[in-house]
């Protein structure tokens, strides 16, 4: 029996679409705070990622093994592999640039073997710094409070939890690559779903064991070691 063709209706509008050479679908679709990236092929369509912010540009290689793109109020291009759902920062871009065009500077082997990759290896205190430091920009919330860091079995890979003002508390799954010219990728994104963690980005890559917890004390300002670590 002839095959009947899948409908699916998405709410939001259309940001980014591209043909891959074999036939597949690869699109974007943009709601008011956040874009998803969805995948059409034999079995059928799949969520590839979610993500906040505002998609710019986006361009994938003609198989669909990545997609290299741009968001509103970020000056890096970040590139999503396809069948993990992970996310890495990648190439810093000027403010001067058109940004309705994405070019594509890595292939695909490059990217796969930079994903883990460190320039140096990140004592705690270090890996704790830099996180306050640039907190922000990772985190993309202005008004973000960190209040959990758990330190994983991974180099310089730890677990962000932080508190946003009326909303849901949020994990990072971080990997800083340069603390001295600062490089880093989100890993995986996780919201607080009735008391535990629910994985909304970075499907498809196993979680790395947590080992060392540390939670901000506030009567003695600093980050304290904890007795255990655990998701």
């Amino acid at each position: 029996r002839e095959k009947q063709n899948e409908q699916q209706s998405l709410r939001g509008s259309l940001a980014y679409l591209q043909w891959l050479e074999g036939g597949d679908l690869l699109y974007a679709i943009q709601e008011r705070s956040h874009f998803a990236f969805w995948r059409k092929d034999q079995q059928g369509l799949r969520l590839v990622a979610r993500k906040t912010g505002r998609l710019i540009s986006a361009l994938s290689d003609s198989p669909g093994d990545y997609v290299a793109f741009l968001t509103s109020g970020d000056n890096r291009i970040q590139v999503l592999l396809v069948d993990s759902g992970l996310i890495q920062s990648t190439a810093q871009v000027s403010d001067t640039m058109n940004t309705e065009v994405v070019q594509v500077l890595h292939s695909q082997d490059e990217l796969q073997g930079s994903a883990g990759s460190v320039t140096q290896v990140l004592e705690d205190d270090e890996l704790i710094a830099f996180i306050k430091n640039h907190f922000e920009e990772i985190t993309g919330e202005q008004s973000g409070q960190l209040i959990r860091i758990l330190i994983s079995d991974q180099q310089n890979t730890a677990y962000l939890d932080f508190r946003v003002t009326n909303k849901r508390d949020k994990r990072l799954l971080l990997t800083v690559h340069d603390a001295i010219h600062p490089e880093w990728s989100i890993r995986a994104r996780y919201e607080s779903v009735k008391g535990s963690w629910e994985k909304i980005e970075g499907g498809g890559q196993e979680d790395p064991e947590p080992l060392r917890l540390y939670e901000w004390e506030e009567s003695v300002s600093r980050w304290i070691l904890k007795q255990q670590a655990e998701l």
